[in-house]
């Protein structure tokens, strides 16, 4: 487990693509990544809307298809790859897979919808599998955010080394998975993946259910909450004196939102949740989410 999760953070930090846009930092939440079954006829000769290479052969042991089409978006300049030619009969792999990205520019619906039409013809079905759903923060730290986690993720984990950390919370693939990492030196990113569980039970399914990301509660799993000071305060005072109380009372803020919590809980016998409140990252997140682009 620990491979993959270097893995992944490898291939993030060196892949070329998914840029942080410095004009949507604490503007406007987008989608960086997507990916869509697809069932239908593939054109055999592909519309002008898209370029593209000849298909390759990328079949192997732990391959699902057997060939590639690798392009881009002619407008956009975002890259796509469609994956086709399945080497297992399994009921649950669609006939194609179509992974899109951002690079140059933000995903949008209109960008999905003129690749999947330059690549098939008229009656094609799409379905949304995969969604990263994107965040670029200015003005707070990696640790910040590190700190103030609420959530109720069964597992969580930090990798990577200081100035290049990033946390997850959750596994790979759970239905979802929160990460947070240092983007660029100024930028904080905080990415929602969304897999395929967690979109249907949302009811998206279509290119155009991406925009119900606006009103989506993707915080009920995880957010970022701090403490509200008075009533901390207040609530400390209550207990008896001991290590417990010492140890809260002088250093709060160097603890973790989930080790102070453990705390006031199981030391101290306090519920933490009528001690909280939204943090002014957590306001910004959301006043994002209602701009996000698609």
């Amino acid at each position: 487990m620990q491979e993959h999760w270097h893995d992944e953070q490898k291939g993030r930090t060196e892949t070329p693509g998914s840029l942080a846009y410095r004009h949507l930092a604490c503007q406007s939440a987008f989608v960086d990544k997507a990916v869509f079954s697809i069932w239908g006829d593939r054109r055999e000769r592909i519309l002008s809307l898209v370029d593209h290479s000849p298909s390759r052969a990328i079949g192997e042991s732990k391959s699902m298809y057997a060939r590639l089409i690798p392009g881009k978006c002619h407008a956009a300049k975002n890259p796509f790859e469609l994956k086709f030619g399945k080497l297992h009969q399994y009921t649950n792999i669609p006939p194609f897979r179509l992974s899109i990205r951002s690079d140059r520019t933000p995903l949008s619906g209109a960008q999905v919808a003129a690749v999947a039409n330059s690549l098939f013809r008229r009656g094609l079905r799409v379905q949304v599998t995969y969604v990263e759903f994107t965040f670029d923060v200015l003005g707070y730290s990696f640790a910040y955010f590190r700190q103030r986690l609420f959530t109720r993720a069964r597992s969580t984990t930090e990798l990577g080394r200081e100035g290049h950390k990033t946390f997850y919370a959750e596994k790979p693939r759970s239905p979802w998975q929160l990460r947070v990492y240092q983007k660029t030196e100024s930028i904080v990113r905080v990415e929602y993946a969304l897999r395929r569980a967690f979109l249907r039970a949302q009811r998206i399914e279509q290119i155009e259910d991406l925009v119900r990301l606006r009103n989506l509660n993707v915080w009920a799993p995880a957010s970022f909450q701090e403490f509200n000071e008075d009533r901390l305060a207040a609530a400390l005072e209550k207990i008896p004196s001991g290590w417990a109380k010492s140890r809260l009372q002088e250093s709060p803020h160097r603890l973790t939102f989930r080790m102070l919590s453990t705390a006031l809980r199981w030391r101290c016998g306090i519920d933490p949740a009528p001690l909280l409140r939204r943090s002014k990252a957590q306001h910004l997140l959301r006043s994002m989410q209602d701009s996000v682009l698609w």
